[in-house]
């Protein structure tokens, strides 16, 4: 039951929707018009031509609805995090860094939450979740909204294995990112996005922190690769203050994957989606039943419960 309900309130709320957006999008009818057209419409409806379809009920239909509770109700993003200490400026070097300064943990507590890979239920985004290994480090950085989950592929939190000077592990996932988030702490040389060696590796938002007198400031500098879109809020060049550094530099990440992403054919957003899988669901196992039916099974004996949606009673 539990089942039908939940299914048949979205295909009447979807036949509802479709029937009076063809009312008030109908030729000639004025914006006053389209409340007195859509009223009336409802009324008649409700009187001559109400009908709800239930769902079929069967292996079937509860393997579809499975399949949309995998389908993600919000956009998720992966995004490499790069800690670049003193003097350094190799992939090797870069890649077997532990930990950085206090000024970048710091940064990090503010950018994401650190999650427990092993119980964490969110978005994962290619990491070990297996409680017998978690090659990927027992805890990484994750943040969600209403809409969206990123799942940070922070190199200082993944596991550093002394006997593979290539860090393949690391490299694996902050290799396949779009945007790569880098904190430098090399004041002696700026920063080569051609560093981390990929086919991704599309938007590069590298932080400075700024010395002696200006403690507190970061300057920012952005690079992207030809075929990239225009995004913000930041811009290359701006110096932002650390009250605000995180918060900027994670709408400006998540923006930038997105462009990056809208660039390449498969990329749907989980809306589109969802809303293709329920219409579908509806399309396969909806049978409609007519107003009278429906108050039959409901009003006409009070020890009467409702058939199987898979026989429905004949029309009248």
């Amino acid at each position: 039951m539990e089942v039908n309900a939940r299914v048949s309130h979205l295909a009447l709320q979807k036949r509802n929707a479709d029937e009076q957006l063809a009312r008030m999008t109908k030729p000639g009818v004025k914006s006053a018009d389209h409340l007195i057209e859509v009223s009336n419409g409802s009324l008649k409806d409700s009187r001559n031509k109400c009908t709800l379809k239930l769902l079929e009920h069967g292996a079937k239909l509860e393997r579809s609805l499975r399949h949309l509770d995998k389908s993600p109700t919000r956009e998720t993003m992966k995004i490499g995090v790069i800690y670049v200490g003193k003097k350094q400026h190799t992939q090797q070097g870069i890649l077997h860094n532990e930990k950085g300064s206090h000024a970048y943990e710091l940064f990090l507590s503010q950018l994401g939450w650190e999650v427990d890979m092993q119980t964490h239920r969110g978005f994962v985004g290619g990491l070990d979740t297996n409680p017998k290994s978690l090659s990927n480090g027992k805890t990484t950085l994750y943040y969600a909204s209403s809409h969206s989950e990123v799942m940070f592929h922070v190199v200082t939190m993944m596991p550093t294995k002394p006997s593979d000077l290539q860090q393949i592990d690391k490299k694996r996932h902050v290799g396949n990112d779009y945007v790569h988030i880098v904190w430098s702490d090399n004041a002696t040389q700026a920063y080569d996005p051609s560093t981390i060696t990929s086919h991704f590796n599309d938007v590069q938002i590298v932080i400075y922190p700024l010395r002696k007198a200006q403690r507190g400031l970061f300057l920012i500098k952005i690079h992207t690769k030809d075929k990239v879109p225009p995004f913000g809020p930041l811009q290359s060049g701006m110096v932002i203050h650390q009250a605000d550094l995180a918060r900027l530099v994670r709408q400006t990440a998540m923006n930038a994957n997105r462009v990056c992403r809208s660039q390449t054919m498969l990329y749907v957003r989980p809306y589109p989606t969802r809303k293709k899988l329920v219409d579908e669901i509806v399309e396969r196992y909806a049978v409609e039943y007519k107003e009278s039916q429906l108050l039959t099974m409901l009003f006409g004996n009070s020890t009467s419960t409702f058939p199987s949606v898979s026989a429905p009673v004949s029309a009248e």
